[in-house]
């Protein structure tokens, strides 16, 4: 089969994806509730439950304290740092911390 009919094929599925979530789309206001939700969600599908629990605060607190209104969010605001001799499990939030790299 040729790549230009795959790709077609691709386009088509696309096209009605789309279509079909358009047509069953909520929405609903966000509030700090509903991205914890969804950040536990995601969280729990990529560490270990315990962890996921911790994390889920912790990231969308993060999100939420460089968040500008009506902007998309710039995830180069937010940073983490690797301690030596640390746990995953010693993950914390740190707010108000500022960096500058010298760079624009």
């Amino acid at each position: 089969m040729h790549p230009r009919i795959i790709t077609e094929g691709f386009e088509l599925a696309k096209d009605k994806a789309l279509q079909v979530l358009e047509t069953i789309k909520c929405d609903f206001k966000m509030s700090r509730e509903k991205l914890i939700d969804v950040a536990r969600t995601s969280l729990a599908t990529k560490v270990h439950h315990k962890l996921a629990d911790q994390l889920t605060e912790v990231v969308v607190d993060a999100i939420l304290a460089v968040q500008q209104p009506d902007q998309p969010i710039n995830l180069h605001m937010v940073e983490i740092m690797e301690m030596q001799h640390k746990l995953d499990c010693d993950t914390r939030y740190v707010a108000g911390v500022t960096s500058d790299y010298g760079g624009c």
